[in-house]
């Protein structure tokens, strides 16, 4: 896994799913460098009214903490942009 920085992918996938709206974030498990957090969210044009919860990683790098994702081949992942 890498830090999420692919912004081309990003933008094509905020385009289609619009903005991920984080509704709570727990079960936060820190380990050195890395660490985990189960996320509940939705995003606004595909599953408003579905909310998910899956379980993500992070890195931390240099002062902040980083999603990690696997390689994204397509611009639809499961894992849409942050919020802004």
């Amino acid at each position: 896994m890498t830090p999420l920085d692919d912004s081309e992918k990003l933008r094509a996938t905020l385009e289609l799913t619009g903005k991920r709206v984080v509704t709570d974030v727990s079960s936060v498990e820190i380990d050195g460098d890395h660490a985990t957090a189960e996320v509940s969210f939705y995003d606004e044009k595909l599953n408003k009214d579905k909310p998910s919860k899956e379980t993500f990683n992070f890195m931390h790098e240099g002062d902040s903490w980083k999603l990690c994702v696997a390689t994204v081949n397509s611009p639809i992942t499961s894992i849409p942009p942050f919020p802004q």
